[in-house]
């Protein structure tokens, strides 16, 4: 799914209400936290990286600006910017590859993996494969493999 248009930046009324720009035809994912819908792409010529639309209401979503990105932007409420994002997918190629790695370690690892439940596969691929860095990317494989070491014993108490 993806959006590419021009969008005013509005705000929730109230002290401390929300800066956002309300983004038709994305849809919220259900398989998420409070069907927060996780996107790229940029506002203006602004790139943005797994951020997250936020529920509005009504299958809405909107994307939060905060008050460093209305900085860069030099833009307030009322003012329109042009938005172009798409939303992230986790296609069974990174899961393919998260077995691989997990295959190389220990092949038990991969079955107790496959134990876990849809949502905890999906979260712990996301977690892995929205990592900025390769550095932060082993880290969280690493953080994996000792969840999935650990997963029998926590599961038997």
């Amino acid at each position: 799914m993806e959006f590419n248009g021009i969008l005013p930046i509005e705000k929730f009324p109230g002290k401390g209400g929300w800066t956002y720009v309300l983004i038709p035809g994305i849809e919220p994912d259900k398989e998420n936290p409070f069907s927060w819908t996780i996107v790229s792409g940029n506002v203006n010529d602004v790139e943005l990286n797994n951020v997250k639309l936020m529920p509005y209401g009504q299958g809405k979503l909107f994307l939060p600006l905060k008050v460093a990105l209305r900085r860069v932007l030099k833009k307030n409420v009322g003012d329109y910017v042009s938005v172009r994002l798409s939303k992230n997918t986790y296609s069974s190629a990174i899961i393919t590859e998260l077995l691989d790695v997990l295959s190389l370690i220990d092949n038990n690892l991969i079955q107790v993996f496959e134990n876990l439940s849809d949502i905890e596969r999906i979260n712990w691929n996301k977690k892995i494969f929205e990592s900025q860095n390769s550095k932060d990317k082993e880290h969280k494989i690493h953080e994996l493999i000792t969840y999935l070491e650990n997963y029998e014993s926590r599961k038997e108490k």
